[in-house]
Formats: structure tokens, sequence, C-alpha cells
């Protein structure tokens, strides 16, 4: 008995979770910016987020200790998203993100069952897990975005090496017809190089991306830098960009006619055998009984 409740609770709290998935919305990437980004004036902010989740967020702020590696890294992830928030800030954030819906699924325990206080538990988790990935996947959409434009890019360096070998010219040149995302982190790096080492601006930008793709551009870039010719660098180089994006491509087109929304099956399971543990325990009562 005492298995076949936790295993409810499971299946109850996953539920309400894909519930919530699939009629509520989490926020989406850009969504994630306006809220978390508190250092942003103009945000609009639900009566639920102003009332309870900043000032609990403030609360236990103080109380976020984490690892300088960890930090260092969740910092990173964060200024790559355009986030203005310290790395404790938002894990606190997403704490209280958490403690949110577990405290709205809590009255549903205390009135039916201790069962679902479990449950309430399992659904505080993800919601937090969700809100702690929410940065990585705006930096995951970024990267995706700027791969897609390096054969692109790669072939601009390529021609523009013919007349210049000055980077932040080439950088300069491709700001004005490049994507949103890719021209933020040219700005970046442009600034960066104004103001610092300009092989070290490179690298910054690398790191901020960890794209493999990437890095083959910026050891291009350093290699002008350090005066060598890399002309033939840049053409073998958009040559294998171009065929890795092609074969990306057709890996995407085989997928996509079969592709259906993973969540919905899951929730279809989960009531399914959740209806099947509530008839199981009830035949069980009253078989039990005589």
């Amino acid at each position: 008995m005492f298995y076949l409740s936790c295993l409810t609770a499971v299946l109850a709290g996953f539920s309400v979770y894909c519930i919530f998935s699939q009629f509520v919305t989490f926020p989406s990437s850009k969504a994630e910016k306006i809220i978390l980004n508190a250092g942003k004036k103009k945000t609009l902010k639900s009566s639920m987020e102003t009332s309870f989740l900043i000032p609990l967020a403030n609360k236990i702020e103080p109380h976020i200790k984490l690892e300088e590696y960890r930090r260092e890294a969740l910092q990173l992830t964060l200024n790559t998203a355009g986030l203005s928030l310290s790395a404790e800030k938002y894990t606190a954030n997403a704490i209280a993100y958490g403690f949110l819906y577990f405290f709205m699924l809590l009255p549903v325990g205390i009135l039916l069952s201790p069962v679902f206080f479990l449950a309430a538990l399992i659904l505080g988790f993800m919601c937090y897990k969700q809100r702690m990935d929410s940065a990585q996947k705006v930096v995951t959409e970024k990267r995706r975005q700027i791969e897609s434009e390096l054969p692109h890019f790669a072939s601009t360096i390529h021609e523009q090496l013919n007349v210049t070998r000055d980077v932040m010219k080439i950088f300069e040149s491709y700001r004005k017809i490049c994507s949103k995302e890719f021209e933020e982190e040219i700005t970046k790096t442009l600034a960066d190089m104004k103001t610092g080492n300009q092989e070290k601006a490179l690298r910054n930008f690398e790191n901020r991306m960890g794209s493999y793709k990437l890095s083959e551009v910026i050891r291009g870039l350093i290699g002008v830098l350090g005066g060598n010719n890399q002309i033939i660098h840049f053409e073998i180089l958009t040559n294998d960009l171009i065929k890795s994006e092609n074969e990306e491509l057709r890996r995407e087109a085989i997928k996509r006619p079969d592709k259906l929304k993973l969540n919905e099956f899951i929730l279809l399971g989960c009531f399914l055998l959740m209806i099947g543990i509530a008839i199981g325990l009830q035949v069980y009562g009253s078989i039990k009984s005589f």
C-alpha cells in the first residue's frame, strides 16, 4: 500500500507539471529575460511575483553559498544570456519559484490526502529545475543562432582578408548585416578589443559561446592577429561549415515528420496509471474488508 501511495504521488506531481506545461505555459526564453532581469526598468511583473516571488527570493539570497567554480560558470551563463543578475540572486529566484508552486499545491494535499504533499514536493522541484535551466536554454538558443551564421561569417572573413587584415574592421563590417544575437556578441567583443588585448577579447567571445565551430573561426582570427596568412584556412573552414550545416538540416528534416509532443503521451500515461492504481486500491480495500 505504501509503495502504491508513493507511486500515486509521483504520478500526480508529474501529471500536474505536465498540465502546467500544456495549459499554463511556462515562460519562454524571451519571457525569462523579462522576468529574471530585475535590473531593467521596463518589465511586466504579475501581482503574484511582486507579492510573493521577489520578497521570498530576497530572503533566500543571503543564505545561498555557491562553490567558486560553479558560481563563475553560472555567472558566465547569465552574462551570455543577457541577464543582469548575480549567480546567487538567480539561484534564489529559482528556489523561490519552486516554493511558490509547492505552496500552491500544498492545500490540496492538506484537504484531500497526505499523498499529495509528496506530489507538491515533486512539482516544486520540477519548477525549480525548469527555472534554473532557463538561462542555459537562452544561451543554447543563442549559440544555435550564431552557429547557423558561421558559414556566412567565415565566408565574409575570407573575402575581407583579401582587402584588410584588421580584425576589428572585419567585425565592424559584419555587425551591420548579422542577426541581433550575433550583433550583441560582436559589440561585446569589439568593446573588449578596444579597451584591452585583442586576442584575449576573442578568447572571451569563444568562452562565452562554448561552440567548437566558433572556436575554429576564432583560431583563424588569432592567426590573423599574429600576422599569418589565413585566407586558405577560412576558405576550407567555410566549405566545412556549409557541409556541416547541410548535414544538420538533413537530419532535422528526417526527424520532423514523426516528431510528436512527448508531454502529451506522458500525461496520458500518467493519468491512465493513476486511474488504474486508484481502482486497484479500491478493489484491494473492498476485498480486505470482506
